[in-house]
C-alpha cells in the first residue's frame, strides 16, 4: 500500500473506528449493481433498499473493487452491516467498466447476484456530459468532448477502463460506457450467466412494478409494489442537436447489434 493509501485508510479507520472492529461480524454483500452510469441504478438501489428484508451499506457507492482495492478486504467489509439475517448490497456503477474488476471480484464474492441497468447509449452519454458540465468537470461542448474522447481513448482494448489512469477516464467515457457488450462479455468470463440480472432504465420507467418483480424474484424477496417510479438523479437540461443524435445512434450501431447478439433480446433503442 502507497503512502498516501495508508494515511487515507488509518484517517477513515479513526473516523468509524467501532466499523472496523466489527468488520468480520459485518455480512458480505448478496448483490452488486455493476452498471452502468446515469442509467437508473441510483433509483433502482433505492427500490432494493427500501425493502425490509435489505440493510443498506454505508454508502452506496463502494468502489472497492475499482479505486479502493487497495484498502483491503476489511475495509470493504466494514461499509456493510452487522450481519441481522438481512440482506445487503451496494452499487458501483464503474463495476461493469472497470476491466479487472470481474476477476477481483469473483475472488471475493462469487455467489453474488449482480444486476444490470442499462439505457440507450445514445441518452445515457448526453445525460453523463451534462452531469460533468453541471459539476464543472468539463468546459467545452458535447461535440467537442466526445472528440477529446475519441483521441485519447479510442484505441484502448475495446475501451475497457484500465487501471492507469481512471479519474481522467471517468470524465472523458461518453462513448465508452454505453459499449455495453464488451463490457458484458468481460464479466461473462468470470461469473455464470444465471447470476445476472439485466434489464433497462427503459423498462424501469414504463414499468417499475413489473422490473421490481424481477429484481426481487432474482434476489429471492418477497414482491413489494411501489406505487410510481421515482428517477432520483434527474435533471433538465437542452436538448441534443439532431446532427449529433444522428452521429451518436451511428456510433452505437453496431455495439447494440453486438449486445442484441450477446443477450439474445432486444431494448428497442435507436437503429
Amino acid at each position: 500500500m502507497g503512502i498516501r493509501k495508508f494515511i487515507r485508510t488509518a484517517k477513515i479507520s479513526r473516523r468509524y473506528p467501532y466499523r472496523w472492529i466489527t468488520a468480520k461480524r459485518r455480512r458480505l454483500p448478496d448483490f452488486v449493481i455493476i452498471g452502468t452510469q446515469k442509467s437508473a441504478s441510483t433509483s433502482l438501489y433505492q427500490f432494493i433498499i427500501d425493502h425490509p428484508g435489505v440493510t443498506a451499506a454505508r454508502i452506496k457507492e463502494i468502489d472497492y473493487f475499482t479505486i479502493n482495492y487497495e484498502y483491503g478486504q476489511g475495509w470493504y467489509q466494514s461499509n456493510f452491516p452487522i450481519d441481522d439475517g438481512k440482506m445487503t448490497g451496494e452499487a458501483s456503477i464503474n463495476y461493469m467498466l472497470y476491466a479487472s474488476a470481474p476477476s477481483r471480484m469473483t475472488s471475493y464474492l462469487p455467489d453474488a447476484k449482480l444486476l444490470v441497468v442499462l439505457r440507450n447509449p445514445v441518452d445515457r452519454a448526453y445525460s453523463q456530459y451534462q452531469m460533468m458540465f453541471r459539476k464543472k468537470l468539463v468546459t467545452s461542448t458535447f461535440e467537442d468532448a466526445l472528440d477529446t474522447e475519441r483521441a485519447n481513448w479510442g484505441g484502448r482494448n475495446g475501451w475497457l477502463l484500465r487501471d492507469d489512469d481512471p479519474a481522467s477516464f471517468a470524465i472523458n467515457s461518453y462513448l465508452a460506457k454505453g459499449h455495453y457488450a464488451d463490457q458484458l462479455d468481460n464479466w461473462f468470463g468470470h461469473y455464470p450467466r444465471e447470476q445476472f440480472l439485466i434489464m433497462s432504465a427503459e423498462e424501469m420507467k414504463n414499468d417499475i412494478n413489473g422490473t421490481m418483480e424481477k429484481v426481487f424474484g432474482f434476489l429471492d424477496l418477497p414482491f413489494v409494489r411501489h406505487d410510481t417510479y421515482r428517477n432520483l438523479n434527474e435533471w433538465k437540461y437542452p436538448p441534443m442537436s439532431p446532427e449529433t443524435r444522428e452521429m451518436l445512434v451511428k456510433h452505437f450501431r453496431p455495439h447494440n447489434v453486438k449486445l442484441q447478439q450477446l443477450l439474445g433480446r432486444e431494448f428497442g433503442w435507436d437503429s
